[in-house]
């Protein structure tokens, strides 16, 4: 039976929440990786410790229904586009300047 839409609600902006965590670790790793001895490892670690905590979320907070999974999906891809969106204006303002020359 499909749920309505005011049940979706909360399991959607659950999942937004869990993007912007995700995919903020994300853009945090991959911004700090110039600055260590081992980035392949911090990488590596970094990933399998974001998806474990990500499904282990989806699935604590869906309860293993459907129609909540798929909220909370449709949340984490908002979350990725609020990420992006907040890194592309970074970049805009020059925040994300890079210590080449010429370039930002």
């Amino acid at each position: 039976m499909k749920p309505n839409v005011a049940e979706l609600a909360l399991p959607v902006l659950a999942g937004a929440l869990l993007g912007v965590l995700h995919f903020g670790g994300l853009l945090w790793t991959v911004g700090r990786l110039t600055n260590t001895r081992h980035p392949l490892l911090v990488a590596m670690a970094s990933s399998i410790i974001r998806c474990v905590l990500l499904a282990a979320a989806l699935l604590w907070l869906s309860g293993f229904n459907f129609w909540r999974i798929l909220a909370l999906l449709v949340g984490v891809g908002v979350g990725r586009l609020l990420v992006i969106r907040y890194s592309l204006r970074s970049l805009r303002s020059g925040k994300g300047k890079t210590d080449e020359p010429g370039r930002q």
